[in-house]
């Protein structure tokens, strides 16, 4: 099961190591880019039936400041590209962003890990990254269930990433801070599984020690919590 390309987005979840070992004399990453595609592209369909994002659009037009100088019939075209715009990022972007995406997180630990002495090529780090990652093609797999078993779906509470409570942030109250919910929900079970992995997967292929391969996994998740934190607080100043 660990030597098969098929075998290993499942065999790495329950036992990481001896996947990773095998990864690290054949690498591979096809199977589960093309798999994060055909998952993002589900969830797309599942979410775009529970969400009225015209609703949205109209709500958000109407509330403007310049509301009041359009005429209907160019709030109506405003509508409407809107509408086509997040119909298109809805679908697009789980699809197409995984073969975006985990490319060059692969690329930024490659010569992280190069710049410590790693004999890893790209090649290895991309097939660590597609396979250290897995925990959110489960974590994708959980939330559909939970999407259809409700009649609508608010888009504020799409983005909250609270939806499968996998998180903090699915405990907080409602008035909490930007910044409280910016840090819990990025305390997030499967987040921090795929940490665990990422770790174990470059400990092996790199060749790495443990601390040095945490830290270089550790290190940009930090940044990205920080940058997470900043922009939930850039929002709720601009938004009052």
């Amino acid at each position: 099961m660990h030597d098969s390309s098929f075998g290993r987005v499942f065999a790495v979840l329950f036992a990481p190591a001896k996947t990773f070992e095998s990864i690290a004399a054949r690498p591979t990453w096809l199977v589960p880019l093309l798999l994060f595609s055909l998952l993002g592209l589900g969830s797309s369909f599942v979410i775009g039936s529970k969400v009225d994002f015209r609703e949205v659009i109209v709500e958000q037009i109407e509330s403007s400041p310049a509301a009041g100088n359009l005429t209907e019939e160019q709030k109506e075209k405003q509508i409407d590209f809107a509408e086509r715009l997040g119909t298109a990022v809805l679908y697009g972007a789980p699809t197409v962003g995984p073969w975006i995406v985990y490319p060059i997180v692969a690329g930024i630990f490659w010569l992280l890990f190069k710049l410590l002495g790693s004999g890893i090529d790209f090649k290895r780090s991309l097939a660590v990254v597609t396979h250290g990652v897995m925990p959110f093609a489960v974590s994708a797999v959980l939330t559909v269930p939970v999407v259809m078993g409700q009649e609508a779906i608010d888009l504020e509470a799409l983005q909250s990433d609270t939806l499968l409570a996998s998180n903090a942030g699915a405990f907080l109250p409602a008035d909490a801070s930007a910044t409280l919910r910016a840090l819990a929900t990025s305390l997030d079970l499967f987040s921090l599984w795929t940490i665990a992995l990422l770790i174990i997967g470059y400990r092996v292929v790199a060749k790495a020690s443990r601390a040095s391969a945490a830290a270089v996994v550790i290190g940009p998740w930090l940044l990205w919590v920080l940058a997470k934190v900043g922009l939930a607080n850039l929002g709720q100043a601009f938004g009052g």
